[in-house]
């Protein structure tokens, strides 16, 4: 790791906390809604517009975990309005394609 790497990690531990519990808490929120969706679509395959619309909303959790960590970063909730943008924008797409 780069010396300017180091700086970044714990310039960010500084901002956001310990940088391993909040991906930890990351992954236990992205586990659960993971296989919430896929519980819905009965393990059918899916196409590229469900996960990007899953990812996109899956980004919003890393930017909503990072406001519990710290609330006085504006940069997080203008992240994740675009990303909930992304997500409607993605399924509003998928919904007008011929089934």
């Amino acid at each position: 790791m780069s010396d300017l790497d180091k700086e970044v990690m714990i310039e960010r531990a500084k901002i956001y906390g310990p940088v391993n519990e909040q991906f930890e808490t990351i992954g236990e929120i992205w586990k659960s809604m993971n296989l919430y969706f896929q519980k819905l679509n009965d393990g059918n395959d899916l196409n590229a517009s469900a996960w990007g619309h899953l990812s996109a909303l899956d980004m919003v959790i890393v930017k909503m975990v990072r406001s519990i960590a710290n609330p006085y970063i504006a940069d997080n909730y203008i992240d994740a309005r675009n990303y909930l943008t992304i997500a409607e924008n993605i399924a509003k797409k998928d919904k007008n394609k011929p089934k």
